[in-house]
């Protein structure tokens, strides 16, 4: 015979036997004969010794298959009303298409989540370019309207430079006279003129790059730093030689030069040499 076993109601207190058969079925749950309570069997398991009380021989047949009997029951006792027995607890009905509809349920949130996600990344797409396309803008016309002093800096210089080749546009010219240096400097009689000075000077261009001819200007002084005589001096009054006519000074090579000018007097105690951009005609 198949061992039973004796489980209380933990409402009631009404005990009763139920077999391993019964409990298999529902994985112990069981319905009270007598208050309908469902309770697992196998939490509320007691001795066959000593049943509070009123025990109940056996349990009716699990709900899953009412019409299939246990091995402990017959037809005589499934005829007979059962008002204490246990019962054992029907399980859900419907609960493998709740489930199914819960996994429906996921599965559209997760679409419309998704094609939400590719909405907002196109839309923030969409707003990158046209921030990068205006910034872009920006930064163009800026630098067309401002290119001649761009221009000046040797790091945009090429970029420029190559603009320029396709948008039918000019560069001025670099120009940094303070790279323009005098190696020396000697003013001396001239060999002709009773009146006249001779001003011999070796000057470099000590930028990297090649710029205009520069403007020169003698400046003469007294005793006292007061300036008593000047003279500038046009690059064709000054280039003479190969240079005659050339535009630009190159870089890093010495010129010499070789100037006349009208002796300032015995007054002019100092001079100076300088030098100034020339003007772009």
């Amino acid at each position: 015979m198949t061992s039973s076993r004796i489980t209380r109601c933990p409402k009631c207190q009404t005990s009763f036997k139920v077999t391993q058969a019964q409990l298999r079925v529902a994985s112990g749950s069981v319905r009270c004969g007598s208050c309908l309570e469902v309770f697992d069997a196998r939490t509320h398991m007691h001795s066959n010794s000593s049943p509070e009380k009123k025990l109940h021989a056996k349990a009716t047949e699990p709900l899953a298959s009412k019409s299939a009997k246990t091995p402990e029951q017959n037809p005589v006792q499934d005829s007979k009303p059962e008002t204490s027995a246990a019962k054992i607890a029907e399980p859900p009905q419907k609960e493998e298409p709740q489930f199914h509809s819960f996994l429906e349920t996921l599965d559209k949130e997760h679409v419309e989540v998704d094609e939400d996600h590719g909405k907002s990344s196109l839309k923030l797409l969409g707003w990158t370019a046209l921030i990068l396309i205006g910034s872009f803008t920006l930064l163009a016309q800026y630098a067309w309207f401002n290119k001649d002093q761009l221009s000046l800096d040797p790091r945009l210089r090429p970029t420029l430079a190559f603009s320029c080749q396709y948008l039918n546009c000019s560069l001025p010219a670099l120009v940094d006279v303070k790279a323009i240096k005098s190696l020396q400097l000697h003013i001396r009689s001239h060999p002709e003129q009773s009146k006249g000075l001779v001003v011999d000077s070796v000057i470099i261009n000590e930028a990297t790059f090649t710029q205009p001819w520069p403007q020169l200007e003698l400046t003469f002084t007294d005793i006292n730093g007061q300036p008593v005589a000047s003279r500038r001096f046009r690059p064709k009054e000054y280039l003479g030689g190969a240079l005659a006519g050339s535009r630009e000074m190159p870089s890093g090579q010495p010129i010499r030069l070789s100037m006349e000018i009208v002796d300032p007097g015995n007054g002019a105690t100092n001079y100076q040499l300088r030098f100034l951009p020339t003007k772009q005609t």
